[in-house]
């Protein structure tokens, strides 16, 4: 009795893999582009980067503007953030947002 549970559990086993592999329909030549595997070469060596001591990882000082070219930022269409360099600018900007 013991043979016989193994024979039908393997036919199942049989069975279950054979549904597995049902070939789907589509369109024509779609099915080859499918097969093709994608090659990934196995001797690709990545080599770690050679540091000669300690790196400096530290957070880079905050930069502020400090000239007196730009006069304002102006808001335009959807909160768009535009630098204002002219008075003549800025009232263009006025009359664009009305």
């Amino acid at each position: 009795m013991h043979v016989a549970n193994q024979k039908r559990v393997a036919d199942e086993l049989q069975r279950a893999r054979a549904l597995v592999s049902v070939k789907v329909k589509s369109r024509p030549g779609f099915a080859s582009r499918l097969a093709m595997k994608k090659y990934v070469p196995d001797n690709i060596v990545y080599p770690s980067a050679e540091s000669s001591g300690a790196i400096n990882v530290s957070k880079p000082s905050k930069k502020v503007y400090t000239g007196d070219v730009v006069l304002g930022i102006a808001t335009m269409h959807k909160s768009n953030a535009v630098p204002v360099i002219s008075q003549k600018e800025a009232q263009e900007i006025a009359r664009m947002s009305q």
